[in-house]
């Protein structure tokens, strides 16, 4: 069985058993550490996310504490991870709370104008 399948499987045994799941985005398969997209739609959404502490990840974690993370590959502790937020529904509640304002603070309009402001920021620099 692939790791992405056991995942798979495991999150919805426990979706089934405990209900957990429908507060939360498990997106522990996105192992690369590019600032994919799905991460910020995600906390668009108001939804914390659960995934593996890849770069991305980790930046969103220390920035707004929008979620949690585990190792690489630890699809063990991931379930693990999972099924303990079943009693812990405040925290969830606080980090999909973090997750709607790291997005709001993130529109396409905001990070362009910040992305043109630093280029503009560039063009304006002496040589040294």
């Amino acid at each position: 069985m692939s790791a992405i399948t056991s995942v798979a499987q495991s999150c919805i045994f426990i979706w089934r058993k405990l209900k957990v799941a429908e507060w939360l985005i498990i997106k522990g398969c996105h192992r690369q550490g590019d600032p994919s997209c799905t991460y910020l739609e995600t906390c668009a959404c108001g939804m914390p996310i659960v995934g593996y502490n890849n770069q991305a990840h980790h930046g969103i974690l220390a920035s707004n504490n929008a979620g949690w993370a585990v190792k690489m590959n630890d699809i063990k502790g991931m379930a693990d991870l999972i099924i303990s937020l079943n009693n812990r529904r405040d925290e969830i509640k606080t980090k999909s709370l973090n997750a709607a304002c790291f997005a709001r603070e993130h529109t396409f309009e905001a990070t362009f104008e910040r992305r043109i402001s630093h280029c503009v920021q560039v063009l304006h620099r002496q040589p040294s």
